[in-house]
């Protein structure tokens, strides 16, 4: 009868599972946890950035209505629809809702703006009552890091789209309006489409002048 063989199941073990504190290099350690910093840091940035973008573009929807509404008074005449035209009109209402639209979705945008800005009370407690050594508070930090990181690129992610979402809609409603005053007037739209369409070739002749300067070797 055969002798049994040992089966050595050291290598079954979870890769996955921790190696102790004690036996991570704290050196190593800290130097991930300072760039893990920078990381959270860069997102907040960034989602300040978003926030501040996004009320830029909320005072811009508000100037434009408030144009709107002190050109309707100065008009001194009621603005209804048989007088300006069934389209204009169309165009006008469109214009003033996507621009509403624009500034609820800026204001939006700033209010749900909630960044994890690290360690909190609580972190600098169980460190002074000396819950932690330094091997393993590097390590919890980097778990906490771990999950500020991702709360933080979620965040920025839908930020990102309602910020896109509100310029958008006051780009929208910027063209919508100004496309409404132009078929009020009843204006040839040969002596709007010539200069329009100058100006177009000439914006895109210098941004095409510059980024080649600017990429230049």
């Amino acid at each position: 009868m055969s002798e049994g063989v040992e089966v050595d199941d050291t290598d079954n073990k979870d890769e996955d599972e921790d190696v102790p504190a004690e036996e991570v290099d704290l050196q190593a350690l800290e130097i991930v946890r300072q760039e893990s910093r920078e990381v959270l840091t860069e997102q907040i940035r960034l989602l300040n950035d978003i926030d501040d973008k996004a009320m830029r573009s909320v005072r811009t929807a508000v100037l434009f209505i408030g144009l709107v509404i002190s050109a309707i008074q100065l008009s001194n005449q009621p603005v209804t629809f048989n007088q300006i035209g069934s389209w204009p009109f169309r165009l006008a209402s469109g214009g003033l809702t996507s621009l509403l639209i624009s500034v609820l979705l800026g204001i939006y945008t700033y209010s749900v703006s909630k960044p994890d800005l690290g360690v909190s009370e609580d972190h600098r407690t169980d460190v002074v009552q000396g819950a932690f050594s330094k091997g393993e508070w590097l390590r919890f930090q980097l778990d906490e890091y771990d999950e500020w990181t991702d709360n933080m690129n979620t965040m920025n992610t839908k930020n990102a789209v309602l910020f896109h979402s509100s310029l958008a809609a006051a780009v929208l409603g910027i063209f919508s309006l100004l496309l409404s005053a132009i078929w009020t007037i009843d204006a040839p739209w040969d002596e709007i489409l010539l200069p329009a369409g100058v100006a177009v070739v000439v914006v895109l002749v210098v941004t095409g002048v510059l980024w080649r300067f600017r990429n230049k070797d």
